[in-house]
């Protein structure tokens, strides 16, 4: 049934065969364990890594600790890999492996492990690599593709990847390991909504290219110079997963936006689409000399029409210049005209206010056709705008009816988006630019970590609601859109999006999920010895004093997981850091 397909050495080749006979008589022994949910990533569970649960983590407890027993063992690596746990042991004299399930159970073990590297889990399905080949094991460590079939290999999207036997033979597999397309095209690539890319050389010679779903139904019949790009770009994958669209150029009728289920809409002929932008839109070009332009969205909506010049994108959408009436305007982000064509210059706008040029003078307007001259270009905020002092170095706001809600004795403001706040930057305080109430006290920034990412456009430090959190070292606090605060318990920060109380109980960015031990908190441990905040598969641990002693806490998203008596060593920590860190949890900020 399983081939090694490239032969290698014999050496190789009897390695291969040993381990190959092992995966397969374990696999008729181990059930199945756990579902496959798909690829997709939803934004209310960032999930990435492999779920802790309390069996598993005893199991690697206990796993690790009678491990660094051995005199022979030099160094070990645990790495959650999704559906799985792989543990990998380093002798003096070789290595071995092993696969752990959710429960905690050893599903595969031996030293042909060792020589594996094993990919995380993608629509349950994990992508192997051994000496220059690559293989796919299912969740419950059957091989469904033998490594050695296939020189090359993606992961897989909707069920399907693509997949060659020499750099120019490329072909789609099933997740069963079965072909949908054979090993027979110059290119073959997968999208992460399922569509499928094949390219060929046509019996004239010439190459061509067609794009289907991961059905197998053709979606784009196979033509030249047809040219295909995903919104966020082959690096970006996991923002790609919400949008379930392509964009592909043809030679005739320009650009289609491609949706998963093979649904296409024209968007027109243009020349080229540019990189997807944190606005969750890209800037689309006329032809390669113009000037032109115009912006399409994530959804594949041609949202501002290739006909203006771009002249900067803002905070609440973009300045724009027509060249008929060689005059500034302003769209939002979804492509409605907010402020219409009729400014020499557009420095600053929202949806109340804009701050224009007219002629060789600016003013800061509103709807109703109110205005107030302004010695030069000048920030709005709300339904206020900025003033200056005499020497033009301090600042303050007023609105158009002449009132004045903070004097300029501040430093340079900077709009907090999602709330009503600026933020006076020199000082780093934050005033509601509605009423010029001071919000919060000294020293709090923004927390990054708090940005939802995978392609949903909040801005930094905002959650699904709106609210943005702050933070410093005294704790945290949540501020609404309405730009008031918003009462929360006084947290002290553990690692990452983790909190605790002062009554031990345990929050997730800003949701209690358990408790620890049933006492006040004594301290929590810091140095080599006492690590807090460590990363571990996809929660934390951190070591605390409680009524019950030390112990070692093991908490995820959901709460607490379980605790173990006494502390496990910093080296455990550094084996639980998953190798796909970055993509895990959003903005590379990790605990």
């Amino acid at each position: 049934m399983f081939s090694t397909g490239l032969g290698g050495t014999g050496t190789e080749t009897q390695t291969m065969n040993r381990l190959l006979a092992t995966v397969l008589a374990a696999a008729t022994v181990v059930g199945l364990f756990s579902a496959c949910s798909g690829s997709s990533t939803s934004e209310e569970d960032d999930y990435m890594g492999t779920r802790m649960n309390k069996k598993l983590m005893e199991s690697l407890v206990e796993t690790y600790t009678l491990a660094k027993e051995d005199p022979e063992l030099r160094d070990m690596w645990i790495d959650g890999l999704g559906e799985l746990v792989y543990i990998q042991y380093r002798y003096h004299d070789g290595g071995s492996g092993a696969l752990i399930n959710e429960r905690g159970e050893v599903v595969l073990e031996g030293e042909e492990l060792s020589d594996l590297t094993f990919g995380n889990f993608s629509c349950g399905i994990s992508r192997l690599e051994f000496s220059g080949t690559v293989g796919y094991m299912n969740e419950n460590a059957e091989m469904v593709v033998a490594p050695g079939t296939y020189i090359q290999g993606t992961i897989f999207w909707h069920d399907v990847a693509a997949v060659c036997t020499d750099y120019h033979n490329w072909g789609i597999i099933r997740k069963d390991g079965s072909l949908l397309f054979p090993t027979e095209y110059e290119k073959a690539d997968v999208y992460p909504n399922g569509l499928i890319l094949l390219g060929r050389r046509n019996q004239n010679d010439t190459y061509e290219e067609a794009v289907y779903t991961s059905e197998g139904k053709e979606v784009m019949p196979f033509q030249p110079n047809l040219s295909t790009n995903a919104p966020w770009g082959e690096a970006d994958n996991e923002l790609y997963l919400i949008n379930d669209v392509i964009f592909a150029k043809t030679e005739k009728d320009g650009y289609y936006c491609i949706y998963g289920d093979g649904k296409m809409e024209s968007l027109g002929k243009f020349y080229r689409i540019n990189g997807f932008k944190e606005h969750g839109i890209a800037r689309v070009d006329a032809d390669f000399n113009s000037e032109k332009c115009g912006f399409v969205n994530t959804k594949g909506k041609l949202i501002v029409p290739c006909e203006y010049g771009h002249v900067r994108t803002l905070n609440h959408g973009l300045v724009m210049f027509d060249f008929a009436k060689n005059k500034c305007g302003a769209y939002d982000f979804e492509g409605n005209l907010l402020w219409p064509f009729e400014y020499d210059d557009i420095y600053s706008f929202n949806q109340d206010l804009a701050c224009v040029k007219q002629g060789e003078q600016w003013y800061v307007i509103n709807h109703d056709g109110k205005k107030q001259a302004v010695e030069s270009s000048t920030s709005v905020f709300g339904k206020a705008y900025q003033t200056n002092s005499e020497d033009g170095r301090q600042h303050g706001l007023a609105t158009l009816d002449g009132k004045v809600l903070l004097e300029p004795t501040h430093s340079y403001f900077e709009e907090i988006l999602n709330t009503r706040l600026v933020c006076a930057s020199n000082d780093e305080e934050y005033y509601n630019y509605d009423t010029g109430e001071r919000v919060l006290g000294d020293g709090y920034t923004i927390d990054h970590w708090f940005d939802n990412g995978f392609g949903k456009q909040y801005e930094t430090g905002v959650d699904s609601k709106g609210n943005v959190r702050f933070s410093n070292d005294g704790g945290i606090e949540l501020v609404g859109p309405d730009g008031k605060l918003l009462p929360v318990p006084t947290l002290t920060r553990i690692g990452g999006d983790f909190y605790v109380d002062a009554t031990c109980s345990v929050y997730y960015r800003d949701k209690k999920i358990g408790k620890v031990g049933n006492g006040l908190l004594k301290t929590i441990g810091s140095g080599w010895d006492k690590t807090c905040g460590n990363l571990c598969l996809d929660g934390m641990y951190f070591y605390a004093s409680t009524d019950e002693g030390d112990v070692t806490v093991f908490v995820n998203k959901k709460g607490i997981v379980t605790k173990v008596k006494g502390i496990v060593d910093k080296q455990f920590g550094d084996m639980l850091r998953p190798s796909n860190v970055t993509s895990a949890y959003v903005s590379g900020n990790v605990f």
